[in-house]
């Protein structure tokens, strides 16, 4: 880069500093930040500048992005892979960007808060009770008075995880698999005694990896997760039954069990109605699997 390019960079850094301090307000971790008519959320692990590389309206100058590739999800989500270079430095990152549902849908933002707000605030919950999911690097919403159009949540590709049906199915020795499975039934446990509800704890959504010969779990899908001031029997039973989705074959009955264990460790106050819990999930499961996988397989 020439002197002159490089004066103008460093004047264009300063600048769009000076226009951006005035828009910030710091909360735990995070700095909220104005590019254009986007409200974003910064991690404060990134400069404010890194902030227009992050929303289509921002300024580039700083940042290129891409190339990104397209993941499957619902038909009320676009999900895409892909990388953030800024300052000579790339980023790998997951971009989820929320689609509404229906017109009802759009109404409701009237009065609550868009998707990627209640996924970042998921995060920031199930973070202060010692439970992971990807790491934030930016939410963003752009708005129009009180109403929501858009809204995206960018987060750090974990490199090394892999969702727990992939760790069951394709990695895990029988030695390795008791280990996992009795440390998931932990986690999970931990999350239930803190109140948390999962709102969608298929196991595609538990991403997995081993640190320090133990293993982390880190949780997706998030904007559906709650705190409860006491977690209803119903939703328990419903995260019990999608974690446990998976076909006999992958998990037989002693694998279960396990889990099971583990999780009544966490629960101690639910062993007196252990059995009944563990039959109820086990039927709920084989309801909800009927007609997926073969019958045998169930």
């Amino acid at each position: 880069m020439g002197l002159g390019n490089h004066e103008a960079h460093e004047e264009h850094e300063k600048k769009q500093g000076q226009k951006l301090i005035s828009q910030i307000k710091k909360m735990d971790g995070f700095t909220k930040v104005k590019v254009s008519r986007w409200s974003l959320q910064l991690n404060r692990r990134f400069p404010i500048s890194f902030a227009g590389a992050c929303v289509p309206e921002g300024d580039t100058f700083n940042g290129v992005r891409g190339p990104f590739e397209r993941i499957a999800a619902s038909k009320f989500a676009r999900v895409y892979k892909g990388a953030i270079n800024f300052k000579d430095r790339k980023y790998n990152v997951y971009i989820k960007q929320y689609l509404c549902r229906s017109p009802v849908d759009f109404l409701k933002h009237l009065v609550r808060l868009s998707r990627a707000e209640r996924s970042f605030n998921a995060a920031m919950m199930l973070a202060e009770h010692g439970l992971s999911s990807p790491e934030v690097i930016v939410m963003g919403c752009l708005r129009f008075g009180p109403v929501t159009f858009k809204n995206f949540l960018i987060t750090s590709d974990l490199e090394n995880a892999k969702p727990v049906y992939i760790l069951l199915t394709e990695s895990l020795n029988n030695t390795d698999k008791r280990a996992f499975l009795a440390a998931l039934g932990t986690t999970i446990g931990k999350m239930h005694a803190a109140n948390i509800f999962h709102g969608d704890l298929r196991p595609g959504n538990v991403l997995a990896e081993r640190k320090d010969d133990k293993w982390q779990f880190h949780f997706l899908d998030n904007e559906r997760t709650r705190k409860f001031q006491s977690l209803p029997d119903r939703r328990r039973l419903k995260n019990l039954t999608q974690i446990n989705m998976l076909a006999n074959t992958i998990l037989a009955k002693t694998d279960r069990m396990r889990f099971y264990k583990s999780y009544i460790k966490q629960n101690p106050n639910l062993t007196p109605r252990r059995k009944t819990i563990a039959l109820a999930t086990a039927a709920n499961t084989r309801k909800r699997m009927t007609g997926k996988i073969p019958q045998e397989q169930i």
